[in-house]
């Protein structure tokens, strides 16, 4: 069956094709605009401010990964070397295969979101079309959803070409001697290996962007009262970088963690359940080739949109004149649902007709209802992803009742704005979570726990459209910063900020979307993952009835589970907050330069920024000082909640066992799905509530209100939520069920109680 295993690298090889095409296009007409700025005159100067912004945004973003990369290859070393030495050889091998893939994608997702989002801004001041925009924005982001996808899948083939698979698989650990089945913990060490990429990627690359933008946000539009990507703010630059290095790299080497740990967790739940290797390579196929429709199913819809678009854009590069088609010159940006459910429904159809050829003749024990259970059990998992995506739209989006509330709340004050946040984030977790519970069950009825983790893969199987619709956001988000700060005074600077402003508004609910979607997938993985760690440490004589919560240790590891999840969370708010308090000095001392202070009747200092050098035009701001200020702060303060991350389940599985191991990571996991859910949704929900009052929607109160004001606070209060805190729960889950299963047959061995035979 190893041929699907060479038709999927077949599949990841067009993806990445693909990929390079799109990101040679968006390249192309970046030279477009190198072309335009040397015709342009002196005066105008739009094209040229242009590049030169983004080239900042450029170099910063590459100044950040490698600073960043310097921390994340010592700890990966020592990480490949315990794994290579303590659990089997070939593991450190394919943990390191595992880094160099999601390494790959977040860094070639990056670069391309560094390119479209000039291009972006320079199709909008072309055109004035939101829908060529739109699409535009897209095709920037089809680069990380195909890199995402293909790499993370190809990784995942070459593990099983390379060293095969069986059921019967016995490997020793070169130091302990223990024994463990190779085969499958080199899937694990694999996904062990992206999922640290991807942790260290999501705290840094989170703590950069959310310092960057709350200071920008709250020195522009509270303090001084100018837009928060006003080029004259400081640390305007470092945000635009963290759009890039967290909501474009970062989201995606996340969501190729997630990808990567379902198709594990199918494979070790499959091979478990395998009486043959017959039956073991049916289950490997199985997942390779979901997974590889999925990719080439996003590929068709993606291109589907993305040729037509071009053409448009050709035309119109070609003569400005041109009269747009009724097709490109509506404000519809529907074609984002149609790359998700086109992609969805020919996913559908293939792993139907995969599961009777894999399981037709040979169905494994637990198919309730033959072959067409693993096809019931993905299908559910589609479907249950895009409700969930559905719902969060239905909460978070610009129209929705629980922005529009939240808005009206604003006038108020503060204490009726973070309460209505907080209800709403609440009140938005029931849904997706009843949806992931009743979906899990009855993969299980259906499938088993096979099931379980087909859920997961189905609804990860097309990832490659969500991934490229949330790369969508930030794009539209960083050039509608470009455009605010580059072509402000150009004659069509009011259009242009309109087009990108519709963008950027469906930019921002589609970012929540696939936050939901990202929480699903991990939530599905993990419980499949967390059940493949129970099964293992049962075969070392761990009986059943220790790991019910009638054993004191597993429900107070359990307990403690949901503690060091709100521990982490603490954590990483608090750090966020120090980096924004560090940048949000370094630009007001900057705009004090030359500033008039003056004192008030009750000798309180009062700064008049607008007449400071900076804002006069005297001086530029100094935007490397805020960059580096912003990556070393990130840098610096993502070590500790990683490392916390990692060392939770060794230190739990040595002291108190395995069965002890089990409750924690399980009581980590009830807690994460929840609150990552409220984190995402409440941001989500804050955020556009302040679009809602700058859009001109709530009657009698405009930008620069003191409602628009509290909503801008509400918005600050919400982004460390949606885009630190939420987004990385999804990989302390997973990271931490990875390296429970690892560290699984050491657990069983070596522990403080089982050495004092208290258990």
């Amino acid at each position: 069956m190893l041929v699907y295993s060479f038709i999927a690298i077949g599949v990841c090889a067009i993806a990445l094709f693909a990929a390079s095409h799109y990101y040679s296009s968006v390249k192309t007409t970046a030279g477009d605009i190198e072309v335009e700025a040397k015709a342009e005159t002196a005066s105008e100067n739009v094209y040229r401010k242009m590049l030169e912004l983004a080239g900042i945004i450029r170099d910063g973003a590459n100044e950040f990964m490698k600073t960043q990369y310097r921390y994340i290859i010592v700890v990966l070393i020592g990480v490949t070397l315990f794994n290579a030495l303590f659990i089997e050889l070939s593991t450190g091998v394919t943990l390191l295969l595992g880094a160099l893939m999601s390494s790959c994608g977040c860094i070639m997702s990056m670069k391309a979101a560094t390119y479209a989002n000039v291009v972006t801004a320079y199709v909008a001041k072309k055109t004035k079309s939101i829908r060529i925009t739109g699409a535009f924005a897209l095709l920037g982001g089809a680069v990380p959803g195909l890199c995402i996808s293909a790499f993370g899948l190809l990784g995942f083939v070459l593990v099983r070409i390379v060293f095969g698979i069986s059921r019967d698989a016995v490997g020793y650990s070169i130091v302990t001697g223990i024994a463990c089945n190779p085969s499958t913990q080199r899937f694990v060490a694999y996904s062990f290996g992206c999922s640290m990429i991807a942790l260290f990627n999501r705290v840094s690359g989170g703590i950069f962007t959310k310092a960057a933008d709350m200071s920008s946000d709250l020195v522009g539009k509270v303090v001084i009262g100018v837009d928060e990507d006003d080029y004259r703010i400081p640390s305007v630059a470092a945000d635009f970088i963290g759009d890039n290095v967290n909501d474009v790299g970062g989201n995606g080497s996340d969501l190729l963690e997630s990808y990567v740990a379902a198709i594990a967790s199918v494979v070790m739940a499959g091979v478990d359940l395998a009486k043959t290797d017959a039956q073991a390579h049916a289950v490997a196929s199985f997942a390779i080739a979901i997974a590889a429709s999925g990719l080439l199913a996003s590929l068709v819809a993606l291109a589907s949109v993305l040729v037509k678009v071009d053409k448009g854009l050709k035309k119109i590069l070609a003569d400005p004149d041109v009269q747009l088609t009724k097709e490109d010159s509506t404000r519809s940006l529907k074609f984002l649902d149609s790359v998700m459910l086109s992609s969805a429904f020919i996913t559908i159809v293939s792993t139907i007709i995969f599961a009777f050829v894999f399981f037709g003749n040979d169905p494994l024990e637990g198919f309730k209802m033959g072959w067409i259970s693993p096809a019931v059990a993905p299908i559910i998992g589609i479907v249950s992803g895009i409700l969930i995506t559905k719902i969060t739209e239905y909460y978070t989006s610009l129209a929705s009742k629980a922005v529009e509330d939240t808005a009206n709340n604003a006038p108020h004050g503060a204490a009726f704005l973070v309460t209505s946040i907080d209800a709403w984030g609440y009140i938005s977790v029931f849904t997706p979570v009843l949806i992931i519970v009743v979906s899990g069950i009855i993969a299980y009825l259906v499938c088993g726990m096979f099931g379980i983790g087909c859920t997961a893969i189905g609804m990860l199987s097309f990832v490659t459209s969500p991934v490229s619709i949330d790369a969508f956001g930030p794009i539209a988000d960083n050039a509608g910063g470009i455009v605010e700060s580059c072509i402000k005074d150009s004659k069509d600077a009011s259009a242009t900020r309109k087009v990108t402003d519709v963008c950027d508004a469906e930019g921002n609910t589609r970012a929540a979307v696939a936050k939901g979607f990202a929480i699903g997938g991990a939530a599905g993985a993990t419980l499949s993952l967390n059940f493949t760690y129970l099964t293992i440490i049962m075969k070392y004589n761990i009986s059943p009835e220790s790991l019910s919560l009638a054993n004191p240790f597993v429900t107070y590891a359990a307990t403690f589970g949901g503690a060091f999840v709100c521990l982490f969370m603490g954590w990483l708010l608090m750090n966020t907050k120090a980096a924004a308090r560090s940048m949000e000095a370094e630009s007001l001392r900057q705009l004090m330069i030359d500033a008039p202070v003056t004192y008030n009747e009750k000798g309180e200092k009062q700064i008049d920024y607008s007449k400071g050098a900076i804002f006069l035009g005297k001086m530029l701001p100094d935007y490397l000082q805020c960059i580096r200020i912003a990556t070393q702060e990130a840098v610096h303060r993502m070590v500790k909640p990683t490392l916390v991350v990692i060392l939770a389940p060794v230190i739990v599985g040595f002291v108190l066992g395995p069965a002890a191991n089990g409750g924690m990571i399980t009581g980590a996991t009830i807690m994460a799905v929840s609150m990552a859910i409220f984190m995402g949704n409440s941001g989500g929900i804050a955020d556009n509530a302040k679009k809602f009052i700058e859009a001109g929607m709530l009657e009698g109160h405009l930008k620069g209100s003191y409602a628009h004001k509290m909503a801008v606070e509400g918005d600050t209060i919400g982004d460390p939520r949606k885009d630190v805190v939420g987004v990385d729960l999804d990989i302390l889950i997973k990271l931490s069920a990875t390296v429970s299963i690892t560290l699984a047959p050491l657990f069983c061995q070596f522990n403080v109680l089982g050495l004092f035979g208290l258990i």
